[in-house]
């Protein structure tokens, strides 16, 4: 059971921009799986989109003269993803380190963006129970838009 609450707050074109560069990641290594299927309908979720069509191209997803911390989760989400499968190859660390230059993603901030992404899945409700990963996903957008008070 999760509240509105548990949902990402993000604009709507980042969101896009979000579930995007994610559908580039989940096709990095040239085979689909099922858990990336399901990481990539959870973010719609917790972003507010639902199911939709994704779009083919979204030239602008990468650009600069966004603030740091939407560039932050552009990376994060993609880290999210390449997780979803468990195991990263060799094509998706070669788009995730695409990715930190593109976006200008420190060293440091890579490390932490990635550990981020990886305690999401890890997350246990109070029930003891693993938590929707819909609901994962919006922790991890809350611990990058707002670490101070995130849950991660």
């Amino acid at each position: 059971m999760s509240s509105r609450l548990s949902f990402a707050p993000v604009a709507p074109e980042l969101a896009i921009d979000v579930l995007y560069v994610m559908s580039t990641a989940m096709h990095a290594d040239g085979v689909v799986e099922a858990g990336e299927r399901k990481a990539l309908d959870a973010a719609a979720r917790a972003l507010g989109l639902g199911s939709f069509t994704m779009p083919r191209e979204r030239p602008n997803a990468l650009r600069l003269d966004r603030p740091d911390a939407e560039r932050a989760l552009i990376f994060a989400a993609a880290v999210w993803m390449v997780v979803a499968d468990g195991h990263a190859e060799q094509n998706e660390r070669a788009l995730l380190m695409d990715l930190t230059l593109r976006l200008r993603i420190s060293e440091m901030d890579s490390r932490h963006l990635v550990k981020l992404a990886r305690e999401s899945f890890g997350v246990i409700g109070q029930d003891g129970h693993a938590r929707d990963w819909a609901v994962a996903f919006s922790m991890l957008v809350a611990a990058v838009q707002d670490p101070v008070h995130s849950e991660l």
